[in-house]
């Protein structure tokens, strides 16, 4: 948002004066990017039709049950007071290229015959807030009617659904690198218990060598006196 929009805005709803639809239109404008689409498509196939559409369609779906949020007392419970594609309105040099995705930039215009609600900073236009919410909903039914995805609103990203062919072959592969995780892990956990009883039976076989040297190192050895031997050995005899 333009920070002289931006200061009018804040003026306007601290002083209680209404800001014209055009300052109003400006700072609450979304901008979009729709993935892969190109402007010659897009003008080809007339979809700002289609876009105004869908989101006049989503706004109703959704401010019916978030009434305040939209900043509104009542709406979209009758066909009189109700979103119609001519309350969509573009940004002036919008859409145009982005590099291979296709920038739009649009506002939402109250119904014909609505009020604002006390509590809304805005007088003519839905807030970002509740656009975002808006283009969430209308972003399937735009993919449906053309095959193309909105995939940013300003900051906010919706992302970009996997299709029928992407699923068929991403989940098998999902479940054969599962099953091999699956069968690495208990593989591993079976080699560490046999190393770790391999450890404990070198363990038990060292320690027995040790015991039997100490034993050998500790064991007493004697020494005869010659003169002593001799000294028995006639003992013996005159017995």
């Amino acid at each position: 948002m333009k920070l002289s929009v931006l200061l009018v805005v804040v003026l306007c709803m601290i002083f209680h004066v209404r800001c014209d639809l055009a300052t109003e239109s400006d700072a609450y404008a979304v901008e979009i990017i729709i993935y892969r689409l190109t402007t010659d498509t897009w003008t080809a196939n007339s979809m700002e039709t289609t876009f105004s559409g869908t989101i006049a369609s989503a706004a109703n779906t959704y401010c019916e049950s978030n009434v305040a949020t939209c900043g509104l007392e009542t709406c979209c419970t009758s066909v009189s007071i109700s979103f119609k594609e001519n309350d969509v309105g573009k940004i002036s040099d919008y859409p145009k290229k982005d590099l291979k995705n296709l920038k739009h930039k649009f506002y939402l215009k109250f119904p014909t015959g609505s009020t604002a609600s006390n509590s809304s900073v805005t007088q003519y236009v839905v807030v970002n807030s509740a656009l975002y919410e808006i283009i969430r909903l209308a972003r399937t039914t735009f993919n449906t009617q053309t095959g193309y995805w909105i995939t940013w609103a300003d900051e906010t990203y919706y992302g970009v659904p996997a299709t029928t062919t992407e699923n068929q072959i991403i989940i098998p592969i999902a479940f054969v690198v599962l099953f091999l995780v699956i069968f690495l892990a208990i593989g591993l956990h079976f080699w560490n218990k046999r190393k770790q009883k391999e450890a404990r039976i070198q363990k038990k076989i060292k320690d027995k060598k040790a015991l039997k040297k100490n034993q050998a190192m500790v064991q007493p050895t004697y020494r005869v006196d010659p003169e002593i031997k001799d000294l028995d050995e006639d003992h013996h005899e005159k017995t």
